[in-house]
């Protein structure tokens, strides 16, 4: 799929965080993804670090639910969205694709990570979702006209996320142009 980069439809969509760009098909038009971003301390590892810039994208489906906007500000608040790099809401599914820590304590992080998350898909203002939170290596495991497993190893392959210093980044707005030049 051809996709080209286009300014954001939606410009504010909440306090926390905001969009970047849009991704939209060069052949139909049809938005793809979102990429956003917010301010965040947490790493991947889960660990405080400096204050830095998170980035982070939605999925969406002909149909987006911007319900998924108090979602994404719960799991900000919550200290839930640094290891995330994809989110997708359907009707009945919130799927986070998520890279949590590995190792000694990875287990018990994950229980108590996944454990939170349901709490936020719980308890919003619209409804109610059931929580699927996936590896970037499993999207392959979804059905196949899933719209993580159609679009999210390209997305995964083309895209910088997760936390980044300001002034490794950032700083004054800087382009992303050069991000792969200087090894991001």
């Amino acid at each position: 799929m051809k996709m080209q980069k286009k300014p954001p439809s939606i410009h504010t969509c909440s306090r926390f965080f905001q969009p970047e760009y849009d991704m939209v098909s060069t052949k139909t038009g049809e938005l793809i993804y979102t990429v956003y971003a917010a301010p965040q301390r947490f790493s991947t590892q889960l660990e405080l670090q400096d204050l830095g810039l998170q980035r982070f994208a939605i999925l969406w489906d002909e149909h987006p639910q911007y319900e998924i906007f108090e979602l994404i500000d719960r799991a900000l608040v919550g200290d839930l969205l640094s290891p995330v790099s994809m989110i997708h809401l359907s009707r009945e599914t919130l799927t986070i694709v998520a890279t949590l820590p590995k190792g000694k304590n990875a287990e018990a992080t994950s229980f108590i990570y996944d454990r939170r998350w349901n709490e936020f898909a719980l308890k919003t203002t619209w409804q109610s979702w059931e929580l699927q939170r996936l590896e970037p290596d499993e999207l392959v495991s979804l059905e196949a006209d899933n719209v993580l497993r159609l679009n999210g190893p390209h997305i995964l392959s083309k895209e910088n996320f997760g936390v980044y210093n300001y002034w490794e980044v950032y700083f004054a707005f800087r382009d992303i142009k050069g991000w792969k030049e200087m090894g991001y």
